[in-house]
């Protein structure tokens, strides 16, 4: 009988401790690190914007972009194409890496706080 009951102590512990631990992944510290800037999506940054916009710099993709881009804590930036490519792009407009996926990349990636990169592809 002491035996159940301690096992069935053990087993809510276990349940109340697990549940407090985060479930999900951080998001990075970085300028805009996914869609809307935030996990509540605000869409807004603390960082002020130009006062006069001008272009700094352009890539070409090899096909349109349906994605909003993410910004890391370095500058680079991270676009889906529908040339079926994630890309990262220097802050002075270079290319850094691509990966290709299975298929188009329409949404938008997400950084992790461990450096990892997320984003989804129509390849499932």
């Amino acid at each position: 009988m002491k035996r159940n009951s301690i096992y069935c102590m053990f087993i809510v512990f276990s349940v109340l401790l697990f549940s407090t631990l985060p479930l999900y992944a951080q998001l990075a510290d970085s300028p805009w690190p996914m869609f809307m800037h935030d996990a509540r999506h605000t869409g807004q940054s603390e960082y002020a914007g130009p006062s006069w916009p001008a272009l700094s710099w352009s890539y070409k993709t090899g096909y349109d972009i349906e994605s909003s881009p993410a910004i890391g804590s370095d500058g680079r930036v991270y676009v889906g194409s529908l040339d079926n490519r994630l890309y990262a792009v220097g802050s002075g407009g270079s290319l850094a890496w691509t990966y290709l996926t299975g298929d188009y990349v329409e949404s938008s990636p997400a950084l992790g706080s461990d450096g990892r990169v997320y984003v989804g592809s129509a390849d499932n």
